[in-house]
């Protein structure tokens, strides 16, 4: 149960990071077409692909002014003028952008692909939930009888990969210099506080844009007197932001399983991936031991 929970999480995350995503293009980045704009036909006709959102995104940041084209989206059209002198509204503001680059992130090509673990629970595809694994790194080499003290896994220098339920899936590691890869297992480190946790700070940072353009739209609309604007979720002032939450610990390990269909050396290596880097591990599979951990 803890483990589909974890997995359920990760969903969770990854629906409020993809929405997020798309309202944001929709609303920061729309098609240049004339007339009328409809926010829901800019969102259901934009790109099919989310790296298509994100190229979007991407382009727009580099146009003149990006910060005040923010401020637009996230605070309503009456407070503009006073939240530009407000220090409060800005760094709450800023919290919600770095939300916003974050749910990039999550949806976009990397060493551990979170975009396509969570694509494989998505669509249904073969993945593993289990909450049955411990990996901790250790430096303290066992015993000649193969036993290891148990204080060795509780040291200074020994670092935990997996202290929390893992996703196993199977996936064709994406070419290189373009060359097809074979087949890889990657295991995500699925933490549910943390997830929802992020999940919840998307999904505030959506509740903002979405009140803003819900305020444009219905200002000076009396035949929409019967509806209302939703309520705003207010402002994040000081945090959290992501590296708030969980960004120290490993996103999950790599393995590569086969060699290229066409022949040749693996170009992918095992290893752990962390947010800012992937590090690469040789395992000596040859010289493998088992052993035993021992009160002590």
């Amino acid at each position: 149960m803890h483990a589909q929970i974890a997995a359920d999480a990760l969903a969770v995350r990854h629906h409020a990071a993809e929405a997020l995503l798309r309202l944001a293009c929709a609303r920061l980045a729309p098609e240049p077409l004339g007339g009328v704009r409809y926010l829901w036909a800019e969102i259901a006709s934009g790109p099919t692909q989310i790296r298509g959102v994100v190229v979007r995104l991407n382009a727009n940041s580099e146009q003149p002014d990006p910060g005040e084209c923010m401020l637009g989206a996230l605070v309503p059209p009456d407070l503009l003028e006073t939240a530009r002198s407000n220090a409060d509204v800005v760094d709450a503001c800023n919290v919600f952008v770095a939300w916003l680059g974050y749910a990039a992130t999550l949806l976009s090509p990397a060493e551990i692909d979170l975009q396509a673990g969570h694509n494989k629970v998505k669509h249904g595809l073969a993945v593993r939930a289990r909450s049955d694994m411990r990996v901790t790194f250790v430096t303290t080499p066992p015993n000649e009888d193969g036993s290891v003290p148990l204080s060795a896994f509780t040291a200074d220098d020994s670092i935990d990969i997996f202290d929390q339920p893992v996703l196993e899936l199977l996936a064709r590691g994406p070419k290189v210099d373009g060359h097809r890869q074979g087949l890889e297992v990657t295991q995500l480190r699925l933490k549910p506080a943390a997830l929802l946790a992020d999940a919840y700070m998307l999904a505030m940072a959506h509740g903002a844009l979405f009140h803003v353009a819900s305020v444009e739209h219905f200002a000076g609309r009396d035949d929409l007197r019967e509806h209302h604007v939703p309520a705003f979720p207010g402002y994040p002032v000081g945090g959290p932001t992501p590296e708030n939450i969980d960004a120290k610990s490993p996103l999950g390990m790599r393995f590569p399983l086969t060699t290229p269909p066409s022949g040749g050396a693996v170009r992918r290596e095992a290893g752990i991936g962390f947010r800012d880097r992937f590090q690469i591990i040789h395992v000596d599979y040859d010289n493998r031991a088992s052993g035993y951990v021992v009160d002590g």
